[in-house]
């Protein structure tokens, strides 16, 4: 359950980081 919620806020750290 939580490697789910934290890899989903990796993608969206990743994505704020690109500026996607």
């Amino acid at each position: 359950m939580i490697r789910r919620i934290l890899e989903r806020n990796v993608f969206e750290n990743l994505g704020l980081k690109l500026g996607i």
